[in-house]
């Protein structure tokens, strides 16, 4: 086999190795998973309910 004909395959599998291992190491970002779409009339005090994950809002001290 000659590798100067294949070059092309040896790169392709060292991208697909370094894309299979990056997406297991790298940490998946906050995000928002479901939220509660409730109507809102003026005055009446707003409470909305959020699904997240990797957050960290149960450890804070003032959420506004």
């Amino acid at each position: 086999m000659d590798i100067k004909k294949h070059w092309w395959k040896v790169v392709g599998v060292i991208i697909m190795l370094y894309v299979l291992v990056a997406g297991i190491l790298i940490p998946i970002k906050p995000g928002i998973l479901d939220y509660d779409n409730a109507s809102v009339i003026a005055g009446d005090k707003l409470d909305i309910s959020v699904k997240t994950y990797n957050t960290h809002f149960g450890e804070a001290s003032n959420i506004n």
